[in-house]
């Protein structure tokens, strides 16, 4: 049985196996070793992710998705931006919950298990095949998936937080699928991670690529972008202990 030991974190190219390293400081690249052929596909990115979770914590893949499949992600939440289904994102839960667009400035539209969009199902779909290898691997338990699309508009931001709050256990995994063509480094936007004892870390929120960390230990922020930024997060859950909701 594998545990979620802490290490050095993992990158991968799209593939490539991926490969563990030291984390870099924030705007410096990493060296990447190349390693088989398209082992990164389907199943074999599945098992990286588990694989990473156990040692560092975090992993980021791009291409997890492929160009088009990203690219129908970002036409719905762009065609439901127009149609006015996002709203502000709040900070907090419960009645503390609330809107504070210095603190958090995306907007959110929450999607159903059964969206009958075929790029959500995509999406979901892709997510319960790693819910699965992750409770395989991991033991980890995770019962649901739930998931939003967002868009912070240019020069909104999240600062440092945690996606599990005090007093809340079921978040057990956090995803981030970056939904944005021809972003480059300059846009901003960057996705800050602050694993445990280690650098920062960057990530350039590029179309297809999916970042995964522990939701109870890998803080993070979302850097002011000079374009609108969209991605798709959610997060594997455990189910309720007691029958509440945290």
């Amino acid at each position: 049985m594998r545990t979620l030991a802490k290490r050095d974190p993992v990158r991968a190219r799209p593939g490539k196996r991926a490969r563990a390293h030291h984390a870099r400081p924030p705007g410096r690249s990493p060296a990447r070793a190349a390693a088989r052929p398209a082992a990164l596909a389907g199943a074999g990115a599945d098992l990286a992710v588990a694989d990473a979770l156990a040692g560092p914590g975090w992993i980021e893949l791009p291409g997890y998705l492929s160009r088009a499949e990203s690219a129908a992600l970002g036409a719905l939440a762009r065609a439901r931006s127009d149609a006015g289904a996002f709203r502000p994102a709040g900070v907090g839960r419960g009645r503390a919950r609330q809107i504070v667009r210095e603190i958090r400035g995306d907007s959110v539209l929450w999607l159903a298990s059964d969206d009958p969009e075929p790029a959500a199902q995509r999406w979901l779909a892709r997510m319960e095949a790693l819910r699965a290898t992750l409770n395989r691997e991991l033991y980890l338990g995770a019962a649901t998936f739930e998931s939003h699309l967002a868009i912070y508009p240019p020069g909104a931001g999240y600062r440092p937080h945690l996606d599990r709050l005090a007093g809340a256990t079921r978040r057990q995994v956090s995803c981030v699928l970056y939904l944005n063509a021809d972003w480059r480094a300059e846009d901003g936007g960057e996705l800050r991670l602050y694993p445990e004892a280690v650098a920062p870390v960057d990530v350039v929120p590029r179309a297809g690529t999916l970042v995964a960390f522990r939701s109870a230990s890998v803080r993070h922020e979302v850097r002011p972008a000079l374009r609108p930024r969209l991605s798709v997060t959610g997060w594997f859950l455990t189910r309720p202990l007691d029958g509440s909701p945290g």
